[in-house]
């Protein structure tokens, strides 16, 4: 496996929705045989090629990619159901996909193990950052879920 950042993998994500540059660039640094061994990097594969499904021009590349994407996500997840920045990744792609995708149905419980990771001491700030930013920022949580978000968010700076 090649030496990957994970802060610049985050980083690259945050900036690829808005930037198919960026979002090629990503889906590259992840395109190593050994991905499936790392769930998180496998996770962000699949949140990437969900990204590239958004940026796909021809519908059906656009339906391939997202299909495509949703089961890389997943396969990832179930190597490590209980990561926060894995149910990160399927959150942010459930709240921003099209409902006609129909890939909405674990947001709440995403959001729960989100939720519960902020309050824990020993978690990579980076990682904090990234997760109380989509909660802070997303259309599906409640004012007390963005009350905790901005909490910690603050506390960061």
């Amino acid at each position: 496996m090649q030496d990957i950042d994970i802060n610049e993998i985050r980083l690259l994500y945050k900036n690829a929705s808005n930037n198919s540059r960026k979002c090629d660039e990503l889906y590259q640094k992840l395109d190593f045989k050994e991905v499936e061994q790392h769930p998180i990097f496998l996770g962000y594969r699949g949140a990437t090629q969900a990204i590239r499904a958004k940026h796909s021009f021809f519908p059906h590349l656009k339906y391939a990619r997202f299909r495509e994407a949703m089961h890389i996500l997943d396969r990832a997840i179930i190597k490590d159901e209980h990561s926060a920045e894995l149910r990160f990744l399927r959150f942010t792609i459930q709240t921003n996909s099209p409902a006609i995708f129909n890939y909405k149905g674990q947001i709440q419980e995403d959001k729960n193990i989100m939720t519960d990771t902020l309050s824990q001491t020993e978690v990579d700030p980076g990682l904090i950052k990234v997760i109380a930013t989509a909660l802070f920022e997303s259309d599906a949580t409640t004012k007390t879920e963005k009350d905790l978000a901005k909490e910690h968010l603050d506390k960061l700076q």
